[in-house]
């Protein structure tokens, strides 16, 4: 994975090969997310009808929890950003950097777009009572709120026209708030900046879930991610120690600041369990997910975790889709339908586990080798794009 081009202040020196190694670890982190997220939506797209056996249960037990990767990946990109910036505390060209990012994110998002498009005209536009169902119905309004990127702020559009899709308005909101962010982290730290602005993000959320505007679900404008965002830029700021130094010193204000939150988001989780069964609850846990991941990607290779997923999961597999994670994830929903429509609907199996295992199966495949070229022939050429852009 290439360094995230970023138009920068001036940037100290660092180390570019440390630096290559952490961006590539992430891309094989971002392959096993991303073959997560495609299992899981497999595992739901079948016929809920069918009978609910032993198989079925393995699938929904492992693969049933989709949500902590969407959490996972919000780190996952502050932290990647942070690090392309190489060490600079700010961004000089902002309209660089956003340029960059839009050209790297909309062609390849415009196109996932048009593709499923078609695939609705011509094929998907009907209910079949699987998981693509919630990209449905399409009207005027689904199609303009995602060519502006404002479709997560509506319930009635954000996961239509393609139900993961939701995530990548949040994304690209994120890239505006970016130098925000960045500057409030360097005025107060990574621990302090992080506290403030987890406490900032949940009473946004909250209140808009009190006053029910900007879809405050978790498919919606989600401004607690702004949260999670920020533990990215923290764990990079904080894996790149000073000058002269072996780790970023922590000081006792920011051990108590992020003890505090963490003891009064532990003690809201709770509340917000009991007086609404979870639900309500599900943001909250997923503060608890990133802080995981911070600390993972500070600590994940001093513990063993990282070669210990290299032998879980083949890394040249893991690098392969990772490369490819941002496609895969564009073309999956849509071609997981296709393979219900085409070969698990008319075996008309009864057992919900067949239907799983098959339509894991053949929708993995089908969806690696469209991402495949998808990646080849739109995302690669993309990125190539964007470098012409000057890079002051």
């Amino acid at each position: 994975m290439a360094v995230p081009a970023v138009s920068a202040g001036s940037a100290p020196r660092v180390n570019t090969k440390a630096l290559s190694q952490r961006l590539n670890w992430v891309v094989d982190v971002r392959g096993f997310l991303a073959m997560y997220v495609l299992l899981h939506h497999a595992a739901l797209n079948i016929d809920a009808s069918g009978v609910q056996d032993t198989l079925w249960a393995i699938a929904h037990a492992i693969f049933g929890h989709g949500q902590f990767r969407v959490d996972i990946f919000f780190v996952l990109s502050g932290y990647c950003l942070t690090l392309g910036l190489r060490g600079a505390t700010r961004i000089a060209h902002f309209h660089n950097f956003i340029l960059r990012r839009s050209i790297r994110l909309l062609v390849p998002y415009f196109a996932g777009c048009a593709m499923s498009l078609l695939l609705l005209h011509f094929w998907l536009s009907t209910p079949s009572g699987t998981h693509w169902d919630y990209s449905l119905p399409v009207t005027t309004g689904s199609v303009f709120t995602h060519l502006l990127m404002i479709h997560n702020w509506w319930p009635q559009y954000a996961i239509t026209l393609n139900h993961p899709y939701w995530s990548i308005g949040v994304e690209y909101q994120l890239y505006f708030l970016f130098p925000l962010l960045l500057w409030i982290q360097n005025r107060l730290g990574p621990w302090k900046s992080l506290a403030f602005i987890t406490v900032v993000a949940y009473l946004l959320w909250r209140l808009s879930f009190k006053l029910d505007v900007g879809n405050p679900s978790v498919f919606g404008s989600s401004p607690y991610y702004w949260a999670l965002f920020s533990m990215g830029i923290s764990a990079a700021r904080l894996g790149t120690p000073k000058p002269g130094s072996d780790a970023r010193e922590v000081s006792l204000a920011d051990r108590l600041a992020m003890g505090l939150i963490v003891i009064l988001m532990g003690i809201w989780w709770g509340v917000e369990c009991m007086r609404y069964h979870g639900h309500v609850a599900d943001p909250i846990s997923s503060f608890f997910v990133g802080l995981t991941t911070l600390l993972v990607l500070l600590y994940g290779r001093q513990i063993g975790l990282f070669a210990l997923v290299s032998k879980i999961w083949p890394r040249r597999m893991l690098r392969f889709v990772g490369e490819r994670s941002f496609s895969l994830y564009l073309v999956h929903a849509p071609l997981l339908q296709v393979v219900w429509l085409m070969l698990v609907h008319p075996l008309h199996l009864h057992s919900s586990g067949e239907q799983a295992l098959l339509e894991m199966l053949a929708g993995s495949l089908l969806s690696l080798l469209i991402a495949d070229l998808f990646f080849r022939f739109i995302e690669q050429p993309s990125h190539e794009w964007s470098r012409r852009i000057p890079n002051p």
